[in-house]
């Protein structure tokens, strides 16, 4: 219909007029003293001063930082994921009853994992912000290289030890402050993927459309 290509006429004028703008104002901010002043050399130049700082996001821990309590138990031992020995980039998440992060930690000695911190409730505050005595604990493992999260089960556990008191049983559960565990993890990835679009997958994208929007600018002021 007449008015449905009006509005594709208007969208593609407006997009143009913004486009135009935006890499004008890109020129003139960086570009001076430089000598790539093409519009696709500003948007180039202007991505990467964008996407370098957002690199580092995607780089960010999977699992997210946990609020320290007065109280904690400990929580290592050895790594593997499918028979071979968790890499650095790998991150093990604990978490309690209610679904609360009470621990987390990066593997940075392939194989292993730990020593970490997992905190307990602060009976100082009213909010809940760790686990409490006696609660189940849930494990869950992060493979960087596949981007997924896989929950920790019994079949996945070879061994708990309890400190001095020796063997312990599955589920873990948070026993008191400065408790000592070593549980190997012998883990299956029975995973569930991030979205591409999350981390570098969203940069690599962005760059795409900046690239896709740079070609179609030039080609409109050609």
């Amino acid at each position: 219909m007449r008015w449905q290509s009006r509005i594709q006429s208007w969208s593609g004028l407006i997009l143009t007029k913004l486009s135009q703008s935006l890499i004008s104002s890109v020129q003139a901010a960086c570009c001076e003293g430089f000598e790539i002043c093409s519009p696709a050399g500003c948007l180039l130049l202007f991505t990467l001063l964008i996407l370098l700082p957002v690199s580092r996001i995607a780089e960010a821990s999977h699992f997210q930082e946990v609020t320290p309590t007065p109280t904690w138990m400990y929580l290592s031992g050895l790594f593997t994921i499918d028979g071979q020995d968790a890499v650095t980039g790998d991150e093990v998440g604990v978490f309690d009853e209610r679904g609360l992060l009470v621990g987390r930690t990066t593997v940075t000695v392939r194989g292993r994992y730990g020593v970490m911190k997992v905190y307990g409730d602060d009976p100082a505050t009213s909010r809940h912000d760790g686990a409490i005595i006696n609660s189940k604990l849930t494990l869950k493992f992060w493979k960087a290289s596949s981007r997924t999260e896989t929950i920790i089960t019994r079949d996945d556990i070879s061994l708990i030890i309890r400190g001095p008191f020796g063997p312990s049983d599955f589920p873990l559960r948070w026993t008191g402050h400065r408790d000592k565990y070593v549980v190997h993890v012998a883990a299956k990835e029975k995973a569930t993927h991030v979205p591409l679009l999350s981390g570098w997958g969203g940069i690599a994208a962005a760059a795409f459309l900046l690239l896709v929007l740079t070609v179609y600018v030039e080609r409109k002021i050609g």
